[in-house]
């Protein structure tokens, strides 16, 4: 088995599940509703906010992948376009779970050779860093969604 198809199943993992912490991001947001995902609590951030900040980084390297540049700003990484409505939500949902399906078959396609090799100019950080840094940053930040929604529900 290519070490890209286990690094893609990872990335699989962590948003849809069946990984070894049995907490991935699917099973903490399909529930919420867009008033949940977008409730201010004292100056937290919000579910909305977090779901697009996990999913900012895999979008930079994705557009590697399509022979862009890397370029991730962590100041506009929380900054994402208003939500109001269900359907909004729904979209946002949908389009973040096929974006991550494309990402981890790019993962699996890019050869075991070029894994380790610097992702940009800079040199570094290899595809291999950059793609874990993104599963960590995934599970540190849906732990905070598991609290946050609980705190948002609490409210309710």
């Amino acid at each position: 088995m290519s070490y890209n198809k286990e690094i893609a199943r990872h990335i699989r993992e962590v948003y849809f599940g069946k990984n070894w912490t049995a907490g991935y991001l699917r099973q903490h947001i399909d529930d919420v509703t867009w008033q949940e995902a977008v409730t201010k609590i004292d100056g937290i951030n919000t579910i909305a906010s977090l779901v697009y900040h996990i999913h900012y980084y895999l979008r930079a390297v994705q557009k590697v992948f399509d022979g862009e540049n890397y370029y991730a700003d962590d100041q506009v990484s929380f900054d994402h376009p208003p939500i109001e409505s269900e359907e909004e939500w729904q979209y946002f949902l949908q389009t973040i779970y096929g974006e991550v399906e494309a990402f981890a078959q790019k993962v699996e396609d890019i050869g075991d050779d070029k894994i380790l090799k610097p992702l940009d100019a800079v040199g570094k950080d290899s595809y291999f860093r950059k793609i874990h840094g993104i599963i960590e940053h995934a599970h540190y930040h849906i732990g905070q969604i598991a609290v946050i929604k609980k705190l948002v529900r609490r409210k309710q």
